[in-house]
């Protein structure tokens, strides 16, 4: 699963370097999705089932937790860097040997992990990536809009989070009809306390690399929502202020048009605090690591 999404993911980077139509273009982009979404819980699920329990797999987490962040940020500037100086073509090119390298290391280093019976749950994926879909789709729509009006009354908002919550909740059950929890997700790390096996640890690694995702998504859409509503409700009010006759262009640089943005992005980051610090409590009640398991720290100098 891992080798087969790394290939896929490399084919359609090279293909979309190669894009001369839009299409063509957001085709390879979907393809890369598909190949990422194979190969990233199978990369976690990987290090649960080669390195024992204790000191090895938590410096493998480690170092696994350490190479995402650091590769979101390098991959931020480095695109950057490309299209400016290069082409945009090399975001997709600069895959290529890194993923033919990442191939060729997998073969050769990585051993074959035991074999589990499997069957593939395709009503479970159409619920779950429609239901997460649809929840976005909700949320994103509901913000007032630029006329001044809220949108969370409106059909397709309300269709959305519906059709959203029913396929949630009949995703959710799936955990009544398995012997082990499927939703290990900020747990996973400690594999022995959350009671996953080697045989359930592609699926939690899946939920694990899911939730971050769509995490992202939701509170992209929730945050993105609440601020555009508090811009547009402010500058609703002060239109609402002018006199008969009155008119005052509101355009970025504005001083209505500032203000507003702001109180909109101040309450973004008040939003974002608080979740931060709400993530931060529960880590520290919840998160138990013995001394003993953690990787011995290298002796410098």
């Amino acid at each position: 699963m891992f080798i087969g999404g790394i290939t896929l993911f490399t084919l359609a980077s090279l293909a979309g370097g190669l894009a001369t139509q839009p299409w063509w273009l957001i085709s390879c982009r979907a393809l890369q999705g598909t190949g990422a979404a194979f190969a990233a819980p199978a990369a976690l699920s990987l290090i649960a089932v080669t390195f024992p329990e204790g000191k090895l797999r938590n410096l493998a987490l480690g170092v696994y937790a350490a190479m995402t962040g650091i590769g979101g940020a390098v991959g931020l500037i480095a695109g950057g860097l490309l299209t400016t100086y290069a082409s945009w073509r090399w975001v997709f090119y600069v895959n290529v040997p890194l993923g033919v390298l990442l191939v060729l290391g997998a073969i050769a280093v990585i051993p074959e992990s035991p074999q589990h019976a499997r069957q593939w749950d395709l009503p479970g994926a159409f619920l779950a990536t429609s239901g997460f879909a649809l929840l976005v789709y909700g949320l994103s729509n509901g913000a007032t809009g630029p006329d001044g009006v809220s949108h969370w009354g409106d059909v397709a908002t309300i269709v959305g989070l519906t059709v959203a919550s029913i396929a949630l909740v009949l995703f959710v059950l799936v955990e009544a009809r398995t012997s082990e929890p499927l939703l290990p997700l900020w747990i996973f790390a400690n594999r022995n306390r959350a009671g996953v096996s080697d045989e359930h640890s592609g699926v939690a690694s899946s939920m694990f690399n899911a939730g971050q995702q769509v995490g992202g998504a939701i509170g992209l859409a929730v945050i993105g929502s609440f601020a555009w509503t508090v811009v547009n409700s402010h500058i609703t009010a002060a239109l609402g202020h002018l006199k008969a006759g009155q008119t005052l262009l509101v355009v970025p640089g504005s001083a209505i048009y500032d203000n507003a943005l702001s109180d909109g992005i101040t309450l973004a980051l008040r939003i974002v605090c608080g979740v931060t610090i709400a993530a931060l409590v529960i880590t520290i009640i919840t998160i138990r690591v013995h001394k003993e398991d953690l990787p011995a720290r290298p002796v410098l100098g």
